[in-house]
């Protein structure tokens, strides 16, 4: 049965993301709990290429249990 609660913590508000500055070409890690509380890896990296795309960007991403690695990219640059 359902359970009316009278709060809940839903961690970091997409908005509050550092999106410009993961977007600076590095390669960054994140970790499940600390960067993305309520996420799992999976989503976590559904929504950086989400961002990516909507940025005209892409993204290299790797997926762990408890993390993930990305980079943004931009795939007219040479490399």
């Amino acid at each position: 049965m359902a359970e009316k609660l009278t709060e809940y913590e839903f961690g970091l508000p997409r908005e509050s993301r550092p999106w410009e500055k993961w977007m600076d070409g590095s390669i960054w890690s994140l970790t499940k709990d600390d960067d993305f509380p309520n996420s799992t890896s999976v989503s976590m990296s559904q929504m950086l290429y989400a961002r990516a795309k909507r940025a005209g960007r892409k993204c290299r991403c790797r997926v762990s249990v408890d993390a993930v690695v990305f980079q943004f990219y931009d795939p007219k640059a040479s490399n």
